[in-house]
């Protein structure tokens, strides 16, 4: 019997993180901060208000300026974003033809003597190629490795955590992510003076938070809890569907010429969140373990029904599970008229956003594929082997049709 996924936000974490003081011998911010590190393997973290803020504080306090930092071209464009208001220039590294995630080839075609920085994300929580890993540091002897770990918090392979040979690690406590502090990122680093660094640039810059940002945490946290369980899910969906609420898009954020961070990037973390994130982080563990059940059980039927999915060389965390269809569109619409939840996500490739489209658009022709067709399987906290049943049956009967919605997609 596939587990039940419990919720990671509990409303014993908001509660619990109001209620208790600060600790005399180490701030809720600092404690959160050695936690992650003893987590992932770091000697040390420093906390943003956000994952973007901080590795925008990351590049800014090495000093590059007009440097090139490789990116995958399909992963979430709040890095390009970071990278490019840091006042660098993005190199981004093409998908492979058979994974969303950059090949070998690609990282070594995409490596220049000149690359300042590569960042590597086991995005969706599949292990990225470690050769590919080798590959940029054979071309650029001298570049610093960042592992974005938004979206794969505990991605590993049979040699353990795989950010264990980068220089810095990156994770996101958004709302949404595998653990949350309502808001909130964290940046991982193994030298003492680039952690010096780090925490003296954002005490100096940062601006400390106001009362009533920690109420609001608190009722954003409430509502998060809510939106998170039945029936506010099925709710939401369907709301959604019919475009009643707005979908938020990076590409209509943030301005064509002048990419930037939040308003708010420059607020400090309020140790009310900071508790929250270390409740969370205590329960990371079984959260891990009950993500790959259910990612396991839909790898299991769809192999069984005959349908392709990405391979992978260690089991992934899937904060999502990311499926790709020849017509994405008709395929959702074919789940919501059987009230079966389906979704797309990161539906876009960062080539094409706004500011990079006009030198990169149509380079990346694999990237482009995957954020054409990539569908989302629920994964949502709550579910269960009925539910999921749900999901691949559906799949089959319309594969068993002849429809070629749910046939893999190929570059046309």
């Amino acid at each position: 019997m596939l587990p039940r996924v419990r919720s990671p936000l509990a409303i014993r974490d908001l509660l619990g993180a109001a209620l208790e003081r600060e600790n005399d011998d180490a701030s809720s911010v600092e404690r959160l901060e050695h936690a992650f590190a003893a987590r992932f393997g770091f000697p040390h973290g420093v906390l943003f208000r956000y994952a973007r803020s901080g590795l925008h504080a990351l590049l800014s306090i090495i000093g590059w300026r007009d440097q090139e930092i490789l990116s995958p071209a399909y992963c979430c464009g709040e890095v390009a974003y970071a990278i490019t208001a840091s006042g660098n220039r993005v190199r981004f590294v093409d998908s492979a033809v058979d994974h969303f995630l950059p090949g070998v080839l690609e990282w070594r075609s995409a490596a220049t003597q000149r690359s300042a920085a590569a960042i590597v994300t086991p995005l969706f929580g599949y292990p990225v190629a470690k050769e590919a890993e080798a590959a940029v540091r054979t071309v650029s002897p001298n570049v610093f490795v960042i592992y974005d770990e938004a979206q794969s918090y505990g991605a590993a392979d049979a040699d353990g955590l795989q950010s264990r040979d980068a220089d810095a690690a990156i994770f996101s406590l958004g709302l949404g992510k595998m653990i949350t502090g309502l808001g909130g990122g964290m940046v991982l680093v193994r030298d003492v003076a680039l952690q010096r660094q780090l925490k003296d640039y954002r005490d100096r810059l940062f601006a400390h938070p106001s009362p009533a940002r920690t109420g609001y945490s608190i009722m954003a946290g409430v509502g998060a809890w809510a939106a998170f369980r039945e029936p506010m899910v099925s709710m939401i969906d369907r709301f959604a569907a019919t475009r009643t609420l707005a979908k938020p898009d990076i590409r209509y954020r943030t301005s064509v010429a002048d990419p930037k961070l939040p308003d708010d990037g420059d607020v400090l973390m309020p140790p009310y969140q900071a508790r929250v994130g270390l409740r969370q982080l205590e329960r990371l563990g079984a959260i891990l373990r009950a993500r790959r059940a259910i990612g396991g059980y839909y790898e299991r039927r769809l192999r069984e029904e005959g349908l392709l999915s990405f391979p992978y060389s260690h089991p992934p965390t899937w904060p999502r599970y990311p499926l790709p269809v020849e017509d994405r569109a008709g395929v959702i619409a074919h789940f919501r008229r059987r009230q079966v939840q389906v979704s797309d996500f990161l539906d876009y490739s960062c080539p094409e956003l706004p500011s990079y489209r006009q030198q990169a658009a149509g380079a990346f022709p694999h990237a482009a594929l995957w954020a054409r067709s990539m569908i989302n399987l629920p994964i949502w906290h709550g579910i269960d082997e009925v539910r999921a049943e749900r999901v691949v049956s559906t799949l089959a009967r319309l594969r068993d049709r002849g429809d070629r919605a749910v046939r893999w997609p190929t570059v046309s």
